[in-house]
């Protein structure tokens, strides 16, 4: 199907909070204001990042595009990194927590968005758009990222256990809370009867603290356990409806785990150790290594930071390749044109609620 790219537009500036609060049903209000207040306390770029479902509602409510297929969800910058797939270490886009249906077009820009938030050069930025087009088009092959900056995910796997653990069990932290006995073994028991744990003994179970990002207010646990080659670092990770639903668009019917095993068929072709979904207490937590791996975006050098922008763009083009058809040069223009509306419109709206929720003092 050839794409439309109608221009996005929208009848004001920002968007409410009223829109925010509607947009995240299964937070609390106290788990809200702290999602809302973590963002504020960041950057756009982090606000952006919070707030995927209102991202998809509100471009949906106004604005159509075509094709709908299966989108990332949240390809923002920072959702990129390295993952181990039996024993062979990849660079893969690594969250699947808001992939679902959508028009393809809005996957795209969610992207170039983040870019642009994160005041990456604007001839940068421009370059990347026509990798996107490049690759898309089928004109050229996805970019690699360097061998030097691949990570040793077992020395990785070594400090996280040094840092986070003593003595086989979780050291408090600003990111990790102790559980309490009856938590613990509440959980504990749960766990238990989950098959793909039942070959693993899990010696201490903490709560993760993370307020903002997409998954700020959910529920996460860290699970230590042992293995028959050593040590090693699991998380549960609450599974909420992925931000991709809240667009005016069908989903398919299908179960998280269904979602999430299509997910890693389509777009990584294979699956780690563990990346799956599991049931507890009729809640979907996703079961995922905690091992993995990506470098500080601030810390690598301009030719550096080039060559991963244009891996990670190149990822995305390739993987929506066979979603849609387009004019290189039209979707180009429409990249162009439609990056700055989006990033206007989420740095609005940071500033306009900074003034109402952020502290006088860090105003």
């Amino acid at each position: 199907m050839t794409a439309s790219f109608a221009p996005i537009t929208f009848p004001d500036s920002s968007i409410s909070f009223k829109k925010l609060r509607e947009t995240y049903p299964n937070l609390s209000d106290t788990a809200f204001k702290t999602k809302l207040q973590g963002a504020l306390d960041k950057s756009p770029l982090m606000f952006f990042r919070s707030f995927v479902n209102t991202y998809y509602s509100d471009l949906s409510e106004r604005n159509s595009s075509d094709p709908v297929a299966l989108c990332l969800g949240d390809a923002h910058l920072e959702n990129f990194g390295f993952l181990d797939f039996s024993g062979k270490t990849r660079f893969v886009f690594n969250d699947f927590d808001d992939s679902g249906n959508c028009p393809v077009s809005f996957d795209l820009l969610r992207y170039f968005v983040s870019l642009n938030l994160a005041k990456v050069d604007r001839s940068l930025q421009s370059d990347l758009w026509q990798e996107y087009v490049d690759v898309f088009s089928g004109n050229k092959d996805p970019q690699s990222v360097p061998a030097h900056l691949f990570p040793n995910l077992e020395k990785k796997r070594k400090q996280l256990i040094s840092k986070y653990t003593q003595g086989k069990k979780f050291v408090a932290s600003q990111e990790l809370a102790p559980l309490s006995s009856e938590a613990r073994s509440s959980l504990l028991s749960d766990l238990q009867s989950v098959p793909k744990l039942r070959a693993l003994t899990i010696l201490d179970i903490a709560e993760s603290i993370k307020e903002t990002g997409g998954s700020g207010g959910l529920q996460r646990y860290w699970l230590l356990v042992q293995k028959p080659q050593g040590l090693d670092l699991l998380e549960l990770k609450d599974l909420a409806m992925p931000g991709t639903s809240f667009g005016a668009w069908p989903q398919p019917a299908w179960s998280d785990q269904r979602r999430i095993e299509h997910l890693k068929a389509t777009v990584w072709k294979d699956s780690p150790e563990f990346y799956d979904v599991i049931r507890i207490r009729n809640v979907s937590f996703l079961l995922r290594s905690r091992i993995h791996d990506a470098p500080d975006i601030g810390k690598l050098s301009n030719s550096e930071l080039r060559t991963y922008l244009m891996a990670e763009t190149g990822f995305i083009a390739f993987y929506h390749r066979g979603l849609f058809k387009s004019d290189g040069a039209r979707l180009k223009d429409w990249i162009e044109k439609t990056v700055p509306v989006l990033s206007s419109r989420f740095t609005n709206t940071y500033k306009n609620l900074s003034k109402d929720f952020l502290p006088q003092s860090q105003k």
